[in-house]
């Protein structure tokens, strides 16, 4: 789907919020780009009081340039993202596809396309071209905290949010701004924190989100302080929260935060995939949690959608009384149920990861995976 298409799912001018504490509005200086930056950062903070949002600029020191991530490749993407087929089916894994996971489970790497990330207890891996690098080893990494785009790969360590960089691999990871992280996503250059705090004399929660914006170095273009705010994940090239029983919200690059409109607003976006046809959501209707893929409308799934992939979407079904996971292809309308049962598998950075022993998952291409459809 084209980016433009999940946009007309929003009105034709989306509302701006006011400045209150419930829609949560950072003003910023629209200009921002404009200006020659120098070696500082600018820095944005928007604070939210009683009365409204206060915003104070300030400068970060320090800024690290580097440049942005290629475009990831497209694993599996049909011509053009056409939509599903009216047909579709229920299969079981054809022997090709066993065969394929066995050597996996045997931590075989099958036609990985390239490069990928390692993650085990108290590391993470880099393999490319046949060779490795070891770049983190810490007992407190949350392993799979770590997200990349095929360059950089952010991840979490004692509450601490790094970075590391594939072509620059004698960095250790860069510390990025904030204390105790519980969120960190990447995505399209850009990578969005969140940490979040008591407010004191209320049992509501201060939310503090962060931008870095990778092209520009590693402190933060701007924060966010914000009660009662509740961030989703990326999407549209900026970041869904909610706030209360308010409808979903789109806190965008610029600092606004713009209402949803249309499909979107009552959905939470699961994941997005975005290949050389656009970008395509995975989202969720909280109220009875059915999932759908998202393209021009909401396309509802014989799977309980998790992860979405190029043409694949990761989720659970149920065969004979038994939830096991299954990948549905929203191109052709066809759905493999695999061996095992649910949460065998994971699906991300074009692979389906086989869960193997403990914390250890392989992966295996999707491209490798022989195409199957109904009847």
């Amino acid at each position: 789907m084209e980016l433009a298409h999940l946009k007309d799912l929003l009105e034709e001018t989306p509302s701006q919020t006011s400045v209150s504490p419930r829609a949560v509005a950072a003003q910023v200086d629209r200009r921002r780009h404009r200006i020659q930056r120098g070696a500082a950062a600018l820095t944005v903070v928007a604070v939210v009081g009683a009365g409204g949002v206060a915003l104070a600029m300030q400068t970060g020191p320090n800024a690290i340039p580097v440049s942005p991530a290629a475009p990831a490749p497209d694993p599996g993407e049909g011509e053009g993202g056409s939509p599903a087929t009216d047909e579709s089916c229920i299969i079981e894994a054809p022997p090709s596809w066993d065969e394929l996971i066995d050597e996996t489970r045997r931590r075989r790497i099958v036609d990985v396309d390239g490069p990928w990330l390692e993650r085990t207890r108290y590391e993470l891996t880099w393999h490319r071209g046949g060779q490795s690098i070891t770049f983190a080893h810490d007992v407190n990494i949350l392993p799979f905290s770590a997200v990349t785009d095929g360059r950089y790969v952010v991840y979490r360590s004692g509450g601490r949010a790094l970075l590391w960089d594939s072509e620059n691999p004698g960095w250790t990871g860069r510390e990025l701004p904030g204390s105790v992280i519980e969120h960190a996503w990447l995505d399209d250059g850009k990578v969005w924190l969140a940490d979040f705090e008591n407010d004191p004399g209320s049992p509501r929660r201060i939310t503090n989100l962060r931008l870095v914006t990778l092209s520009e170095g590693i402190d933060a273009t701007w924060t966010l302080r914000a009660a009662d705010l509740e961030p989703v994940g990326p999407v549209l090239g900026g970041l869904q929260v909610r706030s209360g029983e308010q409808p979903m919200q789109l806190l965008q690059a610029t600092g606004e935060v713009t209402e949803l409109r249309g499909q979107l607003q009552d959905k939470e976006v699961l994941d997005t995939y975005r290949g050389s046809s656009g970008e395509v959501a995975l989202v969720m209707d909280p109220e009875t949690s059915e999932t759908f893929v998202m393209r021009e409308r909401p396309e509802p799934l014989p799977v309980n959608g998790r992860a979405i992939e190029g043409d694949w979407v990761l989720g659970a079904t149920t065969v004979d009384e038994m939830e096991r996971d299954a990948l549905f292809n929203h191109r052709t309308g066809v759905t493999v149920v695999l061996p095992g049962g649910r949460d065998d598998y994971s699906l991300r950075e074009g692979n389906l990861w086989v869960h193997v022993v403990g914390v250890e998952q392989r992966p295996l291409g999707l491209s490798a995976l022989p195409e199957v459809t109904c009847g």
